[in-house]
């Protein structure tokens, strides 16, 4: 299927999340709202 989905990467580690951004991030700890949207 084509199914695209929002990525959300961490902007302290890199660290990428799909579809909607942690709470935070389980690799640095930076908090969610942080995470920055790639779609």
């Amino acid at each position: 299927s084509d199914e695209t989905y929002d990525y959300y990467v961490c902007p302290i580690c890199g660290h990428t999340h799909e579809r909607k951004a942690p709470e935070k991030c389980p690799v640095c700890g930076a908090p969610g709202e942080r995470f920055e949207r790639i779609s």
